[in-house]
């Protein structure tokens, strides 16, 4: 973590990504450069209250400026960059079937990157307005109700 007074290019009102996850800095992930294995992890709006607040402090070193992104790009940043690593960590190849289960931001946004994939996107949601939202938006080439008879709709779907 940055020190009091750290140097940084930063100024005050400069639009930033916020990498949300806290890492000690002190266990054996954290000394052997594998902050992302730390076992005293926290993420925020998981294990410490989330950025819904006029104001947020976090680690300077957890910024990330852009002067080219909007606020609302920046805010997705995070959510985008783990649809993309789950993507890239599942190696799809063209052709490959890919089930999702959950249509919530982070499953839109691997739904996103797997249609580039792979043509074969289905996506399962319990929650009625984001089943609804998925249907209408999502890259998904089919949205299933995950409410229902979930199995029955993967056979079908896969079959």
């Amino acid at each position: 973590m940055a020190s009091a007074g750290a140097e940084s290019d930063l100024a005050v009102g400069d639009l930033c990504a916020v990498e949300p996850y806290l890492s000690c800095g002190r266990c054996i992930a954290c000394r052997r450069g594998k902050p992302n294995c730390c076992v005293n992890l926290e993420a925020l709006g998981l294990h410490r209250d989330g950025s819904m607040q006029e104001v947020r402090i976090v680690p300077l070193e957890k910024l990330h400026a852009s002067e080219v992104l909007s606020a609302e790009s920046l805010a997705l940043g995070e959510m985008l960059s783990v649809g993309a690593q789950a993507v890239r960590r599942a190696r799809l190849e063209p052709g490959d079937t890919v089930l999702i289960i959950g249509a919530g931001p982070i499953g839109s946004s691997v739904a996103e990157f797997a249609s580039l994939r792979s043509d074969i996107v289905i996506m399962a949601e319990v929650n009625q307005d984001r089943l609804e939202f998925c249907q209408q938006n999502s890259a998904a080439r089919r949205c299933l109700d995950a409410a229902g008879d979930l199995l029955g709709q993967v056979r079908e779907a896969f079959l």
